[in-house]
């Protein structure tokens, strides 16, 4: 299925990340042996993962680092206020528990997959400085939000009582 999804995609011209992103999210929701079909693919995943990020990795420019200023400062400070509003908002829409709306967008700060796919996506269509920089904008940043996410996510969790921090449960 992945593979005849990502030959009707390049026959379209559509994007190969959201039709494969969609085709999982089909599987997943419409097939009653997703749970089998994941199981299996979770043997194998990881090395995939490695690959990505080292993919992504390897299209870092340091150079382009010491460019990034204002717009790198800037991405970083409004990145996860502007997860945590969209949260707030996609949650109220759909009438979530109250702890969803406040701490949703917390626990997302680590997400990076999606990001770094849609850069290099992104690269492809502006090559160049543009791509190249928008890219290094989103590695540089992915590795930040890596660094400091877990801890965002503990405190999201935290706050919403899903985990107990009791001295006694370790």
């Amino acid at each position: 299925m992945i593979f005849l999804n990502t030959g009707i995609s390049i026959t379209l011209n559509v994007s190969l990340l959201l039709s494969n992103m969609s085709l999982g999210a089909t599987i997943a929701n419409r097939v009653r042996v997703s749970e089998e079909i994941f199981g299996n693919l979770k043997r194998f995943d990881p090395p995939l993962y490695l690959l990505f990020f080292f993919l992504a990795g390897a299209n870092l420019k340091i150079d382009h680092i010491q460019t990034l200023g204002i717009l790198g400062l800037i991405f970083v400070l409004t990145r996860l206020p502007g997860e945590m509003f969209g949260a707030y908002i996609g949650a109220l829409l759909v009438n979530a528990d109250e702890k969803i709306k406040k701490y949703l967008g917390l626990a997302l700060a680590p997400q990076a997959g999606v990001a770094i796919g849609l850069a290099l996506v992104t690269k492809n269509y502006f090559p160049g400085y543009i791509g190249t920089t928008i890219l290094s904008t989103i590695i540089i940043t992915t590795v930040i939000y890596e660094l400091i996410g877990p801890v965002f996510v503990r405190i999201a969790l935290e706050k919403a009582g899903e985990i107990n921090t009791s001295p006694e449960e370790y």
